[in-house]
């Protein structure tokens, strides 16, 4: 989950980005209208820092690159085939896709370059804000395991026996 009010800190959105553009969803909040919404307003961010602030950010991104390549590159390569496919399930892609023909992924590599790029800069972002989030747990003696915070971290310690 990415901060889209920590977007506005890094000056990527303005407030009015996210609140002009808010669903409204009365008593019911449905996944698909979020999803939505907080995609284009991702997208936008994308296109604010291509546009307007890749130099604040490229030599991080391209360091975060470097590091995480060993999952990176699959990754985006699969959200960008993922949005081509309208978001369906990889089991229902065409069996090309399905069974990872590399001479059609290599083709899909090159075809959604951008697509790509942005996942990157997107999983750039969640990294960072994890990372302060965590960074702030950690002040206060929290640990965060998983999506769980644990508190107290001494209490759930446990002694080797030998």
């Amino acid at each position: 989950m990415i901060s889209l009010d920590g977007l506005v800190d890094d000056g990527l959105l303005i407030k009015s980005d996210i609140e002009s553009t808010r669903p409204d969803f009365n008593d019911r909040i449905e996944f698909q209208k979020v999803f939505q919404w907080k995609y284009r307003i991702l997208n936008h961010a994308y296109h604010n820092y291509k546009n307007h602030h890749l130099e604040n950010f490229q030599s991080k991104i391209d360091l975060f690159t470097r590091n995480e390549q060993y999952w990176l590159d699959d990754y985006t390569l699969y959200m960008a085939i993922k949005t081509e496919q309208n978001h369906q399930s990889w089991s229902k892609w065409p069996k090309e896709l399905k069974q990872r023909d590399q001479f059609i992924l290599e083709e899909k590599r090159h075809q959604y370059a951008d697509l790509i790029h942005e996942h990157t800069f997107l999983q750039y972002i969640f990294f960072q804000q994890w990372n302060q989030l965590k960074k702030y747990a950690n002040k206060y003696d929290v640990t965060i395991l998983g999506g769980n915070a644990v508190v107290r971290r001494k209490l759930f310690q446990r002694k080797l026996l030998i």
